[in-house]
């Protein structure tokens, strides 16, 4: 991990591409000076990078005038992390419709879930495609652009990502499946029937709030829940 002193850079000439024409601005927040310089260089050809290597660092910049067009962030940074970084970002009228990619280590279901709870646009686990980021990054500013030419009649500022009602229903939620994940009968049918709703009622509720059908949740929290318990004998 680098120092703890917040630092901003910029890769040199990325302000403009061919012909002249001014490439995306991009922000990437990341603590490891090789792994930013990497991830810079990534995207550099199509984009203009300013880099921090923390969230208050990545802050300070934007309220100094920086603007940029997607946010990629690390997760677990000094000084401020990803996960208090996304929920300033988001609580903002000023910033909440900046995309945010989280990039991070942590493969853990339940990392995953806080940063959809509260409000990351997409989330990629290192180590990363190349392509693949690149194409996801594409795919949420073209997202944008749709969304600004839009009619105006219809154009809405996105309210806050999840409601304390919403929260409190998750919550509730992963505790139950947590509490029950060594029943063999734990299924889709089966947490709709616990949680007094349909399976589509379901489906649509978990898709809302995480982004995950009923069955990749419960998927992803096993495979969470197998990789501690591997870790813990090692």
């Amino acid at each position: 991990k680098g120092s703890f002193s917040e630092t901003v850079s910029e890769v040199p000439g990325a302000a403009a591409g061919p012909a002249g024409q001014s490439k995306p601005r991009l922000l990437v927040v990341e603590d490891n000076p090789d792994l930013q310089d990497y991830i810079s260089l990534i995207l550099s050809e199509k984009y203009s990078v300013a880099s921090a290597e923390n969230g208050r660092a990545a802050l300070k910049q934007i309220e100094a005038g920086l603007r940029p067009a997607l946010i990629l962030s690390d997760l677990m940074m000094p000084v401020m992390d990803g996960y208090q970084l996304l929920e300033r970002l988001k609580g903002d009228d000023a910033t909440r419709h900046i995309p945010v990619v989280m990039l991070t280590a942590r493969a853990d279901a339940r990392d995953k879930m806080k940063a959809l709870r509260i409000g990351v646009d997409d989330y990629l686990i290192k180590p990363f495609d190349e392509d693949e980021l690149l194409v996801r990054i594409e795919n949420l500013l073209k997202n944008v652009e749709a969304r600004q030419g839009a009619p105006s009649e219809t154009m809405q500022e996105p309210g806050p990502a999840v409601s304390e009602e919403d929260q409190v229903w998750l919550e509730n939620f992963e505790g139950y499946v947590q509490q029950n994940l060594s029943d063999n009968t734990l299924s889709v049918t089966a947490l709709a029937y616990e949680f007094a709703m349909s399976e589509s009622s379901l489906l649509r509720q978990l898709k809302r709030l995480t982004g995950l059908s009923p069955v990749r949740y419960l998927q992803e929290i096993r495979l969470s829940e197998a990789r501690r318990l591997l870790e813990n004998r090692a």
